[in-house]
């Protein structure tokens, strides 16, 4: 998408050696060109482009617990509070787990228990020469293992108490609904588990503020900054303009048919919800302007040598 610039020639233009109306040319030839009337006005330069309209912040849904889904609680297009249920995956595998993890918990308590006391006994027998020091030391490894194991067991508890939220999907930001991507009853797979990260449950996002990618030609990278306003339009609205900002010009160019292109984001407010990812837009940007000057079409204006 090419960036196009529309301006009007000015009175300084008028300096150049320009015919714009009816002449002769050399050998008494008459051109037939179009006359028309100079006029005092204001001159706008502005650089336009086309693009689609795309969310700011947009995530994937995915769920850290495998299984089947049990019930979801949002549509397409519904608006959503952080922390919002979404989903729930069958919880009795992971709960499976975390029974296990609190039964191997009691396991490693009754082992420290009978360890320290043997320990505390093998000191007293030590003491009274009536064990040897290897022996006293072996009862010791037996009370830091079970130690060990104790802490080990609660570990796996902790984690097993975690991955049983997991089965509990909730929103992580505030905002809409753009795709659900599974249904009640549909086995998914967790992210933490998959090398491809898992089912995508739905895509989201906060369409608070858009934005839209256009392509500025290298020959007016000088000539826009960011913080330009700019003026969108779409065509669901005609006739209406919104209001942006240039956000960003990234630092790396690409080559569409030939040209040497930077992209540029516009970003737009859209708390009234009028805009919608993937609108196709306008984005027109002033990069000029002068008041109360003599102004000429373009396509008034030849030079000399065309007119030969």
């Amino acid at each position: 998408m090419s960036t196009i610039r529309r301006t009007k020639i000015g009175a300084a233009a008028l300096l150049l050696p320009v015919v714009a109306a009816c002449g002769i040319g050399e050998g008494g030839d008459v051109l037939d060109l179009e006359a028309v009337a100079v006029e005092r006005g204001d001159l706008i330069v502005t650089s336009s482009s086309t693009g689609v309209l795309e969310p700011v912040l947009e995530v994937e849904v995915t769920s850290k617990a495998s299984g089947e889904i049990l019930r979801i609680h949002v549509d397409v297009g519904d608006e959503i509070e952080p922390g919002a249920l979404l989903a729930e995956v069958d919880p009795r595998d992971v709960r499976n787990v975390a029974d296990q993890a609190d039964a191997d918990i009691e396991v490693a308590l009754a082992r420290m228990d009978i360890a320290e006391r043997q320990m505390e006994r093998s000191e007293e027998l030590l003491a009274n020469g009536v064990i040897s020091v290897q022996e006293h030391e072996s009862r010791t490894l037996e009370f830091a293992n079970a130690q060990a194991s104790l802490i080990k067991a609660r570990t796996n508890s902790e984690l097993a108490q975690l991955r049983l939220e997991d089965v509990i999907i909730r929103a992580p930001l505030a905002g809409t609904i753009l795709v659900k991507n599974v249904e009640e009853g549909q086995v998914i797979q967790s992210s933490g588990q998959n090398v491809s990260s898992g089912t995508t449950l739905m895509v989201m996002a906060d369409l608070d503020m858009v934005q839209v990618r256009i392509f500025l030609d290298e020959g007016d990278l000088g000539e826009i900054m960011e913080g330009m306003t700019t003026f969108v339009t779409v065509d669901a609205y005609p006739g209406q303009t919104f209001m942006g900002v240039v956000d960003q010009i990234e630092p790396q160019a690409v080559v569409q048919r030939g040209q040497t292109l930077f992209p540029l984001i516009v970003q737009l407010d859209n708390e009234a919800r009028l805009l919608r990812p993937g609108m196709n837009t306008e984005v027109e940007i002033q990069t000029g302007e002068a008041n109360g000057i003599l102004l000429i079409p373009n396509n008034a204006v030849v030079m000399p040598q065309d007119a030969e």
